[in-house]
């Protein structure tokens, strides 16, 4: 049972990374066979993350913001807002915001999402460095 709960979070976790650019596709297809009953969960995940990336690399930002909303409302949903994944999910909705040039609201998620991620994977970390990145690009503008 325990193994099973942390290969549905890193099944999770690595569909929520997929947001940031992290991991390739196709590292999800091995955890999602090992994974069979959080398949369906990572699915949803998956399938909202790949149209959230569409929609954004398209320069859609309105639709990509609803992606970015419903992804944030999941994580939040299946792991409460002091986990890694919830700081992820909130980092993609200020990519959105930042990008509409609503820096105001994007700063205030990233430093929410920075403050999750240091406390959950630790201030070395290469997640909480390109949420450090990223809030300074919003500084930038």
């Amino acid at each position: 049972m325990e193994l099973t709960m942390r290969l549905t979070r890193a099944a999770a976790f690595a569909v929520l990374l997929r947001c940031l650019g992290l991991l390739a596709g196709a590292t999800l297809f091995p955890v999602i066979a090992i994974v069979p009953a959080a398949g369906q969960q990572v699915g949803d995940l998956n399938a909202i993350v790949r149209h959230f990336k569409e929609l954004y690399a398209a320069g859609n930002y309105a639709a990509a913001l609803v992606q970015a909303q419903t992804l944030e409302s999941m994580a939040k949903a299946r792991f409460g807002i002091n986990h890694a994944n919830y700081g992820v999910a909130l980092n993609c909705l200020a990519v959105v915001y930042a990008a509409q040039g609503k820096y105001a609201d994007a700063e205030g998620l990233y430093k929410r999402a920075l403050a999750i991620e240091e406390k959950a994977l630790g201030p070395g970390h290469s997640h909480v460095a390109q949420i450090l990145n990223n809030l300074a690009n919003a500084y930038d503008h």
